[in-house]
């Protein structure tokens, strides 16, 4: 979704991963594979970006569906014309 506000174009991306899920001896998983596993997530993240440009949304909104709430939290060097908003919760 793009949008206009104060005279600035800026992009609204919702990621949100529920509907495409696989299931392996009983357990849930995403089709975002997290790289440190290996394996899709085991849990639902719903999040939304605001950002200058709909690529760097995208890019994040992935990123931040693999780190968490905890990890995004815990990252020190975020972008600053971003805004972001997640809810995450067990497959």
């Amino acid at each position: 979704l793009q949008i206009q506000a104060h005279r600035q174009v800026v992009q609204l991306l919702q990621l949100q991963e529920h509907r495409r899920l696989y299931q392996v001896d009983g357990r849930r998983y995403s089709h975002i594979v997290d790289p440190r596993s290996g394996w899709g997530l085991t849990h639902h993240i719903l999040v939304t970006i605001q950002a200058p440009n709909a690529t760097k949304a995208d890019a994040w909104a992935t990123a931040i569906s693999v780190l968490g709430q905890t990890g995004w939290q815990k990252l020190t060097r975020k972008p600053k014309k971003m805004k972001v908003w997640l809810t995450e919760t067990k497959l």
